[in-house]
């Protein structure tokens, strides 16, 4: 799975942060420094083992907890967002959706 994470920093100098994904169990950190006045794109990959697919007959659904963190170890933002994950293929038939 790839996370994509925005961090704009309206702080008054460059001061380095981690960015912290978890979904579940499945952790992923990644420590960027952002300069005074910019935003930059901090992409994370990650691998759920085994999930259980979304479908309309059941709507499993994932929480992705994404925090921003300074140098001190204080949280500075943290945001929660629920998705669901399904399966698509493509064959000799035509498309498949879980």
């Amino acid at each position: 799975m790839r996370v994509e994470t925005i961090v704009d920093n309206d702080g008054p100098s460059a001061a380095e942060r981690v960015v912290s994904v978890r979904i579940g169990e499945t952790v992923a950190k990644k420590r960027v420094s952002v300069p005074s006045g910019a935003s930059v794109s901090v992409v994370q990959e990650l691998t759920v083992r085994k999930p259980e697919l979304w479908s309309l007959d059941t709507p499993n659904l994932y929480e992705i907890e994404t925090s921003i963190v300074n140098s001190q170890g204080k949280t500075l933002d943290s945001k929660v967002t629920k998705i669901g994950i399904r399966t698509i293929e493509w064959k000799k038939k035509g498309f498949f959706l879980n």
